[in-house]
């Protein structure tokens, strides 16, 4: 509901990410009201969860140090990473970045779905971080360009609605499928595509 840290699964599932999210604009506004102390709050954080990546804590008794600790936040410090690069003038040099992280995030997909690597593993964190991180560096320098792609604009005002929406999107799609019985009729690939 108030997206506040508990153990357990929320109402909605895809919606735990809300929760790392809250958390990290939370410390990230302390930035804002004092540039300082947020700068130290985000340093002790990024430590803390360095440390428990490498330590192994177990916090599955309490949500907050579950929530505060998790590797998944990790990749917020990529965003950061990411945002810096932008402005330490990358941009001119970028763009390939974003074809280098598309194949490198193919690729740890690929490798997650062989059953290679563990997608929910502390590799995968950095791994998929990375690769993110290298696709929005590119994409910036490509935005003059998506300043007039209309289409892609509105994507991107709905791509929250969306990934909240997907799983239960996915099932309806796919339960007409299989009521219609069309899935005998067509390859995987196909009704693949067509959920997607």
């Amino acid at each position: 509901g108030l997206l506040l840290p508990v153990l357990g699964d929320a109402i909605v599932g895809v919606s735990w990410t809300l929760r790392h999210e809250m958390l990290f604009y939370t410390f990230f506004g302390l930035c804002i009201v004092h540039r300082m102390l947020g700068r130290i709050i985000l340093s002790v954080w990024f430590c803390a969860i360095l440390l428990n990546m490498l330590m192994r804590w177990d916090v599955s008794e309490s949500a907050l140090l579950k929530l505060t600790l998790s590797p998944f936040n990790v990749q917020f410090f990529m965003g950061m990473a990411a945002a810096w690069l932008v402005r330490s003038q990358w941009r001119g040099v970028g763009r390939p970045w974003f074809f280098w992280g598309a194949g490198l995030f193919i690729l740890i997909g690929s490798a997650e779905n062989l059953g290679w690597i563990d997608g929910y593993g502390l590799s995968a964190r950095w791994m998929y971080g990375f690769s993110a991180m290298a696709m929005v560096v590119g994409l910036v320098s490509g935005e003059a360009w998506f300043a007039n792609a209309h289409t892609l604009l509105s994507l991107g005002r709905a791509s929250f609605s969306i990934y909240l929406f997907q799983l239960s999107g996915f099932g309806a799609a796919y339960k007409v499928w299989e009521q219609t019985g069309l899935l005998a009729f067509f390859p995987i690939w196909a009704v693949y595509l067509s959920l997607c």
